[in-house]
Order: structure tokens, then C-alpha cells, then sequence
């Protein structure tokens, strides 16, 4: 059998530059003299640098040209930079994510709406929480105990039927396991944040509870003819209700102002969905992580 010249005399670089660490090693053991064997070692370190380099640039293009050849049909995600608050960036795909989240917790809320104006409250939002976390993270230090995280977890997952369901049905709409909890996290940090800081300086009296349910008192089953015993109401659990409902309104609005004045010091870059802001409404109601009682209240015993 004949072989080609050019094939006989092929090595690869680095089983060449092998044969030569070989080489220096053995003369850097056997010599006697002391400044040979630094000067053959350090010889030797520079030729086993560059073995390394040569043979990682091999691997690589072997790599690659084994994905294009045997991969011609698998897609890649390319997400893309959705806004950027101080330096932390958000994606695309968490807006999107947390808009397919929304829509399957909260379908009245966001069903009437077109997808467009839903993202831009769900980006307000993003950005809202970023400013929140990077406020906590630097003026004190609040943790959230795993088993607060676990417990939502769970009851989320009841509500699917068992936690490998909810596990597939995240999955479905781009959340892992661990990106959910940390969307979790985000709103359970924020929500103690907010009471620890602002709840104490929240003070109701009972005649803004009654006012406030003469202004709503048909969502809480009542008619104006027992709103004249307000002694009566007092010791109902409408009473209760009314004020958690009060209070959480209350909150809102002195996170709303918290919040008004760290955007107007913070750099926010908008990317998308465009240029143009959400209604001024729609971002009063996106205070990040104070949703409901149900959904964010924090057990305080660590």
C-alpha cells in the first residue's frame, strides 16, 4: 500500500511539542548543574503552556465542525436586552415569561388587554423591583427564609394538581424551577422591604375605615342601611378586610413615591418594547410584589 508523504510525516502539534517536554524533562532531572535545571524547567512550563493552547484550538474546531455537521436543525434562543436599570439588565424573555404567568393567575386582569400594553406594565414593573432590590441590597440587609419560598411554591402547586404538573406548566412557559424561585424571592424581598420600612408609618383611624367602606361597600357585601351600626360591622370579618385592603392602598402609594424619586436619580435605558412610556395610570399600579395578602405575605418568624 502506498502511503502519501505528506500523510506519513502529519503529527499533530501538540504530540510534537509532547515529544520536546520529554525531552526537557529528562535533562532537567539528570543535570547536575543547578541554573541548567531552572532555565530547562522554565523551558519546559513555556512548551507545556503552549500544548494546552494548541490542543484546546483543536478541540474547539473539531467541536464546532461537529455541531454544524451533526446538528443542521437545532434552534438556539437568542435573548436580547429588554431595558437596563443602573446596570442590571432585563430580558426579553422575563417580560414574556411573566406576562404567560399573569395571564394564567390573573385572566381577568389581563385578558381584556392586547399583549403590547400588558408587556409594557409587566417591564414598569421589572423596573420598579430592580430599583427596590438594588435599594435593599444597599442600605440593609433582609433575607427571606427558604421555607417562606417553599411554602408558596406548594401552594401554587396545589392549585395544578401536584408540583410536577406546576414543575411542566412553568416549564411550558419559560420558567425553571430555580427562575421561579427566584421570581418569588424578588416579590417576597420586596413585599418585607415595604412593610419593615413604611408599614409602622402607616397609622388608620376607625372613621377611615368606615369612610372608606361607605366608598366600597357593595365589593364587601354590605348596604348603606348597615353601615349606620358601624359598632356592629367592627366585629365582623368585613371589618378586618376593609382595613388590610385599606392599608395595602395606603402602601402603594408611599412605595409609588418612594419609587418616583429613585427613577428620577437612576439610569433606566428603555430598549422595548419602544420608546414610549405606559400610561401614567398603569405604572400607579404597578408597585412590584404587593399584589395581595394572599400572595406576598411574608411570615415574619425566621
Amino acid at each position: 500500500m502506498k502511503v502519501d508523504k505528506n500523510q506519513a510525516n502529519f503529527q499533530p502539534a501538540h504530540l510534537c511539542r509532547s515529544r520536546s517536554l520529554s525531552r526537557y524533562l529528562c535533562a532537567a532531572i539528570t543535570s547536575s548543574r543547578a541554573i541548567t535545571r531552572v532555565v530547562l524547567l522554565i523551558l519546559l512550563f513555556f512548551l507545556l503552556s503552549q500544548t494546552i493552547s494548541v490542543w484546546s484550538d483543536e478541540n474547539a474546531a473539531m467541536a464546532q465542525q461537529t455541531n454544524v455537521q451533526d446538528m443542521p436543525s437545532q434552534h438556539f434562543l437568542i435573548d436580547s436586552i429588554a431595558a437596563v436599570v443602573n446596570g442590571n439588565v432585563i430580558t426579553i424573555s422575563q417580560l414574556f415569561r411573566t406576562l404567560r404567568w399573569k395571564k394564567i393567575l390573573e385572566p381577568q386582569l389581563y385578558d381584556h388587554q392586547d399583549d403590547q400594553s400588558s408587556i409594557k406594565v409587566i417591564l414598569e414593573t421589572y423596573i420598579d423591583q430592580t430599583l427596590l432590590v438594588q435599594e435593599i441590597n444597599r442600605t440593609q440587609f433582609l433575607t427571606v427564609p427558604k421555607y417562606v419560598i417553599d411554602t408558596r411554591f406548594t401552594e401554587y402547586a396545589k392549585q395544578f394538581g401536584s408540583e410536577q404538573d406546576f414543575v411542566t406548566m412553568l416549564s411550558t412557559i419559560g420558567f425553571s424551577r430555580e427562575e421561579f424561585y427566584l421570581y418569588l424571592w424578588r416579590e417576597s424581598m420586596i413585599n418585607r422591604y415595604a412593610h419593615q420600612k413604611f408599614g409602622s408609618r402607616i397609622q388608620m383611624k376607625d372613621s377611615e375605615i368606615l369612610e372608606y367602606l361607605h366608598q366600597h361597600y357593595g365589593e364587601y357585601g354590605l348596604s348603606q342601611a348597615a353601615l349606620e351600626q358601624p359598632e356592629s360591622i367592627r366585629v365582623q370579618p368585613v371589618w378586618e378586610q376593609a382595613e388590610r385592603d385599606l392599608f395595602q392602598k395606603r402602601l402603594k402609594t408611599v412605595i409609588r413615591e418612594k419609587l418616583d424619586q429613585m427613577r428620577a436619580q437612576a439610569e433606566i435605558r428603555i430598549f422595548f418594547p419602544g420608546p414610549s412610556a405606559p400610561p401614567d395610570e398603569a405604572r400607579q399600579e404597578s408597585v412590584p410584589g404587593l399584589e395581595s395578602d394572599e400572595k406576598a405575605q411574608i411570615n415574619q418568624d425566621h
